[in-house]
């Protein structure tokens, strides 16, 4: 039966009645309207969530397999690159099994040790090891050591320094670019511990670590084949020490983060956020309304930085202009915990916001609204959680409380995202991990050695606090 309109009433779809329009309440003018224009809204909503879902059903690719995938991807050729790209990753990130873990206590001799922070170096760069990639672990109290690592063909790690003490509880850790062929410089910050060792941004440097020899790689085949028991790889009396470049100090102050380029150092503090040259001279200091907990530069804009604040905000400053207090853009409903700036990604104008409530969400810097938010990560008082974007493959790996590791894609076009893979717990927190698309190879000695050949397979690499390291390869 067709609705009537009566003058001076409105018809509800709901109760199928109709009722009289009153001068306030909830069936007044102004409140029927809000409620139909709400109920519009809602409506096209739906009618937008239909027309994504079915062409998400079009070009639908399954990706529980990479042979599944490849069969997929000569069926529907037509597919756009971009989507390809997602499906061919998450095809292959989806099989990511455990291959090995190593127990950092054995290595340390020191049941206790916790780790808090963990760097990879960058294997292609003038810095790294003639041997592979290294490893950086800063541990619970402020110790530091280096390790080198292999993944095939298995996994097994090895100190390749002394360890070295700073003043306090590390917050910040980083490879330096060598400026010497034969030192690698590392950086970080200390949170500092009362007037007497006070926040401290420094800078050591550490001779490379030499090829492996064939006692060496006997030794690893040995730790390998011994689980509960380790023999020193390299020779703790040839492990070399760190030398002591710089340092920069701010008392009555807590450095929480800091981020460093070829050119210039951003260190996030409890009111400021610090600008220095490489060579640690100060060139200036930005206001915060609150405790700077993370911090980036532009990778296309190198004198524009983010900020992500403790009480939320997401602030943008352009260096270039004294005396200017930074821009907030966003506000998300909980501490900061992470930025990144994807400026290889989508538009070229986005950025990745992680907060301490359990938050993952993609802003575009032109708007004042998220693209996108992803799900299924799980934090409530976390500050210090695994964070790693992968920008060749677009992938965001990030840890929980819940001790999990959870992979997203950032080329996944819907409004929300959930986590295409997820691992199992770990013991302990995960306080670090890192995508490695292109693992360090077998040196020639272990090559000849061993006689193999065997390629190494993409991964994921795992730091618990425990403390271990765990090794997860797509094969």
């Amino acid at each position: 039966m067709p609705v009537t309109d009566i003058p001076g009433y409105f018809y509800d779809q709901n109760k199928k009645r109709y009722f009289k329009i009153m001068p306030s309440g909830p069936y007044s003018l102004a409140s029927i309207n809000q409620a139909k224009r709400k109920s519009e809204k809602i409506q096209l909503q739906q009618k937008k969530d239909n027309i994504r879902q079915n062409k998400r059903q079009h070009l639908c690719v399954n990706t529980s397999s990479i042979l599944t995938f490849y069969r997929q991807r000569a069926i529907q050729a037509s597919l756009p690159a971009r989507s390809m790209i997602k499906y061919a990753t998450t095809s292959a990130y989806t099989q990511l099994t455990p291959q090995g873990q190593v127990d950092l206590s054995l290595l340390e001799n020191n049941h206790r040790a916790t780790c808090t922070n963990m760097v990879v170096s960058n294997s292609s760069s003038s810095s790294s090891s003639q041997c592979g990639s290294d490893i950086l672990i800063g541990y619970k109290g402020g110790s530091i050591v280096r390790y080198g690592f292999q993944v095939t063909p298995y996994f097994q790690a090895w100190k390749t320094s002394q360890a070295w003490q700073t003043d306090s509880d590390i917050t910040s850790l980083h490879f330096g670019q060598s400026t010497h062929d034969a030192f690698q410089p590392v950086l970080g910050t200390s949170m500092g511990q009362g007037s007497t060792r006070p926040n401290q941004l420094w800078r050591y440097s550490l001779p490379l670590t030499p090829p492996l020899t064939n006692d060496n790689v006997d030794r690893i085949e040995f730790n390998n084949n011994n689980i509960s028991s380790y023999q020193s790889v390299i020779d703790p009396l040839l492990l070399p020490e760190p030398r002591w470049d710089c340092s920069f100090v701010r008392r009555k102050d807590t450095f929480w983060t800091s981020f460093i380029t070829d050119d210039i150092i951003l260190v996030g503090g409890e009111r400021h956020m610090f600008i220095l040259s490489s060579s640690f001279d100060f060139i200036s200091q930005i206001p915060s309304p609150s405790a700077v907990f993370a911090t980036q530069l532009s990778q296309h804009q190198p004198r524009v930085a983010w900020m992500g604040c403790r009480n939320g905000r997401i602030l943008l400053v352009d260096n270039r202009i004294q005396h200017k207090s930074p821009q907030q853009k966003y506000r998300l409903d909980s501490a900061v915990t992470h930025l990144k700036p994807l400026e290889d990604v989508s538009s070229g104008h986005s950025i990745l916001a992680a907060g301490m409530n359990g938050s993952i969400s993609l802003w575009d810097t032109r708007k004042h609204s998220p693209l996108r938010r992803f799900y299924g990560h799980s934090n409530e008082h976390t500050r210090q959680l695994a964070f790693d974007v992968h920008s060749d493959l677009h992938l965001l790996a990030m840890s929980g409380d819940d001790n999990k590791v959870r992979l997203w894609s950032l080329l996944d076009q819907q409004s929300e995202v959930q986590p295409f893979w997820t691992s199992c717990a770990f013991s302990d927190n995960v306080c670090q991990a890192s995508i490695l698309s292109r693992p360090p190879p077998l040196s020639s000695v272990f090559l000849n050695h061993l006689d193999l050949n065997k390629q190494a397979m993409p991964g994921l690499l795992v730091c618990t606090g425990t403390p271990s390291l765990s090794w997860l390869s797509i094969l």
